[in-house]
């Protein structure tokens, strides 16, 4: 988990807090990720002078694991809609295709492409990763930021708003557990404390996090034998 937090472009988390922090927070978090180097070390030798870095969060900084669950919830939360997750497997696809050279009128049936490939669709990886990051989120102390805004969340569902409710992260959550779970929901802070008690078990989250990946595996195999798209 530590390298991904190489990968952050700094911009984009930026953009992603300006809708979040004050002017002053987000200033503080700007200075946080100026002027900082890498240097490349072989048994602990150094080879290379310090280097600028652009990319990525500061490893050991307290505030880095934040910034990147907020990175990756906003990822995730891109590819929300069944929608969204159907066009990025299609891309997907479509450069595993490319990698074989395999074109039309060349055909391959999707379900014979992933297992060539030895992939697994990226809606299917998507779920997984999802379910992996709330139960490492729920094992946290209740006073972390996303533990404290679910908290908030539920504490507000009473509130009537107009017009077509938001499609939020714990409503996806929400409904894939219930589709592989009928007697399981996540909609009430009584729910969030459930899934908080199985979470600290990670034999059993584990478990509750494969079925429900299975379940989406099952799921988009209609699509493993649509043909070639």
């Amino acid at each position: 988990m530590s390298a991904a937090f190489d990968t952050i472009n700094r911009n984009k988390i930026l953009t992603i807090l300006e809708d979040i922090l004050e002017e002053d927070e987000l200033r503080l978090v700007r200075f946080l990720l100026s002027n900082t180097t890498l240097e490349t070390r072989i048994n602990k030798a150094d080879i290379q002078a310090p280097f600028n870095s652009n990319i990525g969060t500061p490893q050991g900084d307290g505030l880095s694991p934040v910034l990147f669950t907020i990175y990756l919830e906003h990822a995730l939360r891109k590819t929300r809609t069944v929608m969204e997750a159907n066009k990025l497997d299609t891309f997907h696809r479509k450069q595993l295709r490319n990698i074989l050279d395999t074109h039309y009128p060349t055909l391959i049936s999707n379900k014979s492409l992933y297992k060539i490939c030895n992939e697994t669709p990226l809606s299917v990886q998507i779920v997984e990763s999802r379910w992996r990051l709330f139960g490492h989120i729920l094992r946290r102390d209740n006073d972390i930021p996303a533990n404290r805004a679910m908290q908030v969340y539920f504490n507000t569902l009473t509130t009537k708003f107009r017009g077509r409710p938001s499609t939020t992260l714990l409503i996806i959550l929400n409904k894939e557990l219930s589709q592989a779970f009928p007697g399981m929901k996540l909609k009430t802070t009584k729910d969030l404390q459930n899934l908080q008690s199985l979470a600290q078990n990670r034999g059993n989250w584990k478990s509750l996090t494969g079925r429900i990946t299975e379940f989406a595996r099952a799921s988009s195999s209609g699509e493993f034998d649509a043909g070639s798209r």
